[in-house]
């Protein structure tokens, strides 16, 4: 989960800044600022398309390197997170293209003939363009978020079962916790939850991956310095209630 997000946050960076620079060089070509054009070319869904898209995924193989125990998986995830990006870049400026322009075609819009094109036909056809061309793209994007969350479920609810018995988490969180759903946040908070409830919730949720890491790695749990330290966390929070 953090490299589908760290990548996505990187490439609609790259967004942005491809914008900006499209802009500032269709203004040096031709006296005009074409910020309309280049905002609904590639900046159609604000941003959540294109770079952003193989950004997340390309940063989703180096999270799953990161995560994984499985040793070829650990080397290949990445090289292949990077394939699907380039792959998706090149069918987006070979096949994308293409599509647009035959889509504005479709509109009695020549771009050979150098027609100025309302923002609104571009925007439309670009936004389909990026739904038809980049579909499988969102579509995988989705699945590993779904995937992610599942995971993220089964280890907080795995490596906090035997916390009930040391008081790091009640039976009544537990109950909680088992109940959790996949984006919505957990079943442990409501709206009017104070500022140690939500600490006590994100502490455990960090101390069940640590003990993870530590599972995974071989790591000794019962003396772990971080472990100690989310429990003594909890149990402050749990004071200052």
């Amino acid at each position: 989960r953090d490299g589908l997000i760290y990548g996505a946050l990187v490439g609609l960076g790259f967004n942005i800044a491809e914008t900006a620079l499209y802009v500032m060089k269709g203004y040096l070509d031709s006296g005009i600022a074409p910020y309309g054009e280049q905002f609904a070319v590639r900046f159609v869904f604000l941003g959540i398309n294109g770079h952003l898209l193989w950004s997340a995924l390309c940063g989703a193989g180096i999270g799953i390197a990161r995560q994984t125990a499985n040793g070829c998986l650990r080397w290949f995830a990445p090289i292949g997170g990077y394939a699907i990006a380039v792959f998706g870049h090149m069918l987006n400026n070979s096949v994308g293209v293409f599509f647009l322009a035959l889509l504005l075609y479709l509109q009695n819009f020549d771009l050979s003939a150098n027609i100025d094109v309302p923002v609104g036909a571009m925007w439309f056809s670009a936004a389909l363009m990026n739904m038809v061309v980049q579909g499988i793209f969102y579509a995988l994007l989705g699945i590993l978020f779904y995937l992610s969350a599942q995971w993220e479920r089964a280890i907080i609810r795995i490596y906090l079962a035997d916390e009930v018995e040391t008081g790091v988490v009640t039976a009544a969180e537990y109950t909680e916790i088992c109940k959790d759903r996949l984006f919505f946040g957990t079943q442990r908070l409501v709206r009017t939850s104070g500022k140690h409830v939500k600490a006590i919730a994100n502490a455990q949720n960090e101390l069940a991956f640590r003990k993870w890491h530590l599972a995974r790695d071989g790591g000794d749990i019962t003396n772990d310095t971080l472990v100690a330290a989310w429990r003594q966390d909890i149990a402050e929070y749990r004071a200052r209630l």
